[in-house]
C-alpha cells in the first residue's frame, strides 16, 4: 500500500512576500498560458459594498496537471466578469511548505 503523502508545513508570511513570489515565479503568466488550471473555489452572493453593484469576491485555485491545489488567491470582479485590480494571493504550497496569509494588503 503506498504511504500518504505528508502534509506541508504551514508558514505564515506577508501579503508582499507571497506577491513577490507570485510575481517572481510568473504564476499569473504561467496561467494563462497554459502550464496550471484554475477553478472557482468560493463566490460572494452579494456585491461587496465599496464596489459598483453586480461586482463579486472570489476565491481561486489553481491546480497542477495532477489536480493538485498549490495557490489560492482573492480577486474582485465587476458585473461584466472582468477582473478588478491586481489578484490577491494567499496561499502557495512549494514542494512540502505551504505558504500563507490572512492579512489583506
Amino acid at each position: 500500500m503506498k504511504e500518504p503523502a505528508p502534509l506541508p508545513v504551514p508558514v505564515a508570511v506577508t501579503p508582499e512576500l507571497l506577491r513577490r513570489l507570485f510575481d517572481a515565479m510568473q504564476i499569473f503568466e504561467k496561467l494563462h498560458d497554459g502550464f496550471f488550471t484554475a477553478r472557482l473555489f468560493w463566490q460572494s452572493n452579494n456585491s461587496p459594498a465599496h464596489l459598483s453593484v453586480g461586482s463579486v469576491s472570489q476565491m481561486w485555485e489553481y491546480l497542477t496537471s495532477d489536480g493538485v491545489v498549490f495557490a489560492r488567491l482573492h480577486q474582485y470582479r465587476n458585473r461584466s466578469g472582468e477582473s478588478i485590480g491586481r489578484p490577491d494571493p494567499k496561499y502557495l504550497r512549494l514542494n512540502q511548505v505551504a505558504l500563507y496569509t490572512t492579512a489583506s494588503r
